[in-house]
């Protein structure tokens, strides 16, 4: 049998061919334009290279923001970190945005203390972007980077930073109550613990002065219960108190702010080559255009 040739399939073939036919040309005249373009305006490429990297220069060691990077390790103890991370994140937004009245507002700090403040970061302790951690856990201990211009600083942006935190609404509020809990907590262990002593005096009293040789205890009371109901006591006590006087609050340091003496920058071999390949290929694209221009206006469509 032989096969039937349709003539869409001949139209089909044909315009494949065309359209293939048409890329190679494109793609082969570029090719010699580009060609043209560094034959002819090789100069014009030197030129925007030697401006690139003059730019370069020019922005290293006149117009680049140097700073210095402080951190903080802290501990979050109300809400998992990924909380934490959004509300500096907001106080990232206005350092970013150059919103320097509004922040020194915010952290309740001087316009020119706020005016040293670049950004805000946040990282747990594998070095992972705190807004991506995904642990649910309370009391975990997470590293804030702070980039300043000016070093000394760092301290009074340290302490505004956590009574910022401290004093948001919602964790202001849980800190309260949990204050009170706590107290509450600590009165009744305590009355607790005194009925406690009561009984195992009495009790030591009764044994001390019973006649019977060998000592029997009876379902009513165990004396090593006592103890044991003490012990916990006390711990939930110690717990209660600590709470009450250290962990209370939504934010804690765990070590005071550190600022390195380094002063970080974009490396000045970075900036030549970037702003070199900048200037070679905007010097390019200048060329190209100019050739367009002439072939066009020497043959008219």
């Amino acid at each position: 049998m032989s096969k039937e040739i349709h003539p869409e399939d001949n139209i089909n073939l044909s315009a494949i061919k065309s359209f293939l036919i048409s890329i190679f040309r494109a793609f082969f005249n570029y090719l010699s334009l580009s060609a043209l373009v560094c034959r002819t305006r090789k100069f014009l490429l030197i030129a925007g290279v030697f401006v690139g990297l003059f730019l370069a220069m020019l922005y290293y060691y006149v117009a680049q923001t140097r700073y210095y990077q402080a951190s903080i390790m802290m501990i979050g103890t109300k809400m998992p970190v990924k909380v934490y991370a959004g509300i500096l994140e907001q106080l990232n937004v206005l350092a970013k945005t150059g919103s320097t009245d509004k922040l020194a507002g915010v952290l309740g700090i001087p316009r020119e203390t706020a005016g040293d403040i670049l950004y805000f970061e946040t990282r747990n302790m594998v070095k992972e972007p705190l807004e991506s951690d995904t642990s649910s856990k309370l009391n975990q201990t997470f590293e804030l980077l702070i980039g300043v211009r000016d070093n000394l600083s760092a301290d009074s942006i340290q302490d505004a930073v956590v009574s910022y935190i401290n004093n948001v609404p919602y964790l202001r509020e849980l800190s309260r109550i949990q204050r009170l809990n706590d107290s509450e907590s600590i009165v009744n262990i305590t009355s607790d613990l005194a009925k406690l002593d009561t009984l195992k005096t009495v009790y030591n009293r009764f044994i001390g002065s019973s006649r019977i040789a060998a000592t029997v205890y009876n379902d009513a009371i165990n004396p090593a219960s006592l103890y044991t109901t003490t012990i916990q006591l006390l711990y939930e006590k110690d717990r209660a108190r600590r709470e009450m006087s250290v962990e209370n609050n939504a934010a804690l340091l765990v070590d005071r702010v550190k600022v390195a003496n380094t002063v970080h920058s974009k490396s000045l071999p970075f900036l030549l080559v970037i702003c070199g390949i900048g200037g070679l290929v905007l010097a390019y694209i200048v060329g190209m255009l100019i050739e367009i221009k002439k072939k066009i206006i020497i043959e008219p469509a």
